[in-house]
């Protein structure tokens, strides 16, 4: 493991901690996390949802960061771990849980590029539009 990210155990989960980039150990390619000035949206479903852990719905929350205006994200489960200081596995068991939930719905592609994952929310099928969500 490099100088660049140092580790923390934390129950049983292997923390670490990014610098502002971070080097890939496998592709030897640099991953950078999301800008600091952007915003995501957790609707309160995915949010207090019990069934689904912590790293979950701030998984989702990395999810929503990249979708404008409809309802797909291709973010990597790299960037996603690199951003949240977590390990890729523990990633790809949070968007599991996420799926089995019913809040994504996962599109697998070729090994080496991201997946697109779905929301299923009602606040990211509106495409820009008000929509009611007591109506959803």
């Amino acid at each position: 493991m490099s100088n660049e990210v140092k580790k923390k155990k934390l129950g049983r989960l292997l923390v670490l901690k990014p610098r502002d980039e971070v080097t890939s150990s496998q592709s030897g390619t640099k991953i950078t996390p999301f800008h600091p000035g952007r915003y995501c949206r957790i609707p309160l479903s995915v949010l207090t949802d019990h069934e689904v852990s912590l790293l979950g719905r701030c998984a989702y929350g990395m999810l929503s960061v990249t979708v404008f205006g409809g309802n797909l994200s291709r973010t990597g489960i790299r960037r996603i771990s690199t951003a949240l200081g977590v390990r890729q596995s523990a990633v790809k068991e949070a968007l599991r849980e996420l799926e089995v939930a019913g809040h994504i719905k996962c599109s697998e592609s070729k090994r080496g590029f991201a997946s697109r994952y779905e929301l299923l929310s009602p606040v990211f099928r509106s495409k820009g539009r008000l929509v009611s969500l007591r109506s959803a």
